[in-house]
């Protein structure tokens, strides 16, 4: 096989430059030798280290490309910025507080076997520094035609799992710059839609979990992301009742975490309806509805602090998701 370029694309926001660092040498370990480093600085213009960590980039070791936005205009942004510089024949995106292990893009390129593949994943060592755990994800790994199972889980992972075509992501328009989260469970599906996918059954990403800022802990982010997701996806969703069970019961832990105990329920009431044999996500899911109540379930009603904006996104996905 060919020996390709691969443009390793690294955004980073309002992190310190040893974190940035430890992502930026994880690149320059890659035992595959025809990859180009390119560096997309989306911190806040007063953000204090911004220098700092421009500095640390530029004296690395390697050919770098540092690219800085004059302000932050997000994740989506920054990496279409980068995917816009990058001269590869495929594509790999490294969030700042990952880490790649050194033969990750070797393996995955062997991935790409068949002509039409579009996308190489592969499993991921998570490192959860809240609960303490070090566990390997995903489970589950699917290859081929995925997108109706994609749609119910994404088993893909983050951002910075996949090797993926650059020619594939420019046709499906790159990153969608207004989704607030799940901006790489979005791409993988658009792609999903199009081209198969493929994996290699090995951990070759350290995925962090930690207590400072991420998307996926801004809870508000978080159900903005999953609620434009369900819309867009609402004509695959209603076709198929357990897809349209999984892509709404999710919602309620996050209802849940914002007061709005009466949406959650509303919601969780709406998916037992709809696939009642489920008895042990039910379950589970209830239980994390009233967990911090002390008292009988009417006082779930009792304290809204729910924005009305919120209350109209989750009504109108309730009532725009019934079959």
């Amino acid at each position: 096989m060919e020996e390709k370029l691969i443009s390793a694309i690294i955004t980073t926001h309002n992190r310190p430059p040893e974190q940035v660092l430890r992502a930026v040498r994880s690149v320059l370990r890659q035992t595959y030798p025809h990859t180009e480093l390119i560096v997309v600085d989306d911190s806040s213009a007063d953000y204090p280290l911004r220098n700092a960590v421009e500095q640390a980039v530029r004296q690395a070791s390697g050919s770098i490309r540092y690219i800085r936005h004059p302000d932050s205009r997000g994740s989506c942004a920054a990496r279409n910025t980068g995917l816009s510089h990058a001269n590869g024949y495929y594509a790999a995106f490294l969030d700042d507080d990952d880490e790649w292990l050194p033969e990750k893009l070797a393996e995955q390129i062997k991935g790409f076997s068949g002509s039409r593949t579009a996308l190489v994943y592969c499993q991921q060592c998570m490192i959860d520094h809240i609960r303490k755990l070090t566990y390997i994800a995903p489970p589950q790994m699917l290859r081929g035609a995925v997108f109706h199972s994609l749609l119910k889980t994404n088993f893909i992972g983050s951002t910075s799992n996949p090797l993926i075509k650059k020619e594939c992501l420019e046709q499906i328009g790159g990153f969608d710059t207004k989704m607030q989260s799940m901006q790489d469970y979005d791409v993988w599906l658009r792609l999903a839609a199009r081209y198969p996918v493929n994996y290699v059954r090995k951990p070759l990403l350290k995925y962090y979990i930690h207590e400072n800022t991420r998307i996926s802990s801004d809870t508000d982010k978080k159900l903005s992301g999953l609620l434009r997701l369900n819309a867009k996806y609402s004509k695959y969703i209603r076709q198929d009742s357990d897809t349209w069970y999984l892509r709404h019961i999710v919602l309620t832990p996050l209802l849940s975490r914002m007061e709005s105990r009466r949406c959650a329920l509303a919601m969780w009431l709406q998916c037992v309806r709809k696939c009642p044999c489920r008895i042990v996500d039910h379950t589970k899911f209830l239980l994390v509805i009233l967990a911090g109540c002390d008292s009988l379930p009417y006082r779930f009603y009792e304290k809204m602090k729910f924005s009305r904006i919120a209350k109209q996104r989750v009504s109108h996905s309730i009532s725009g998701g019934k079959a």
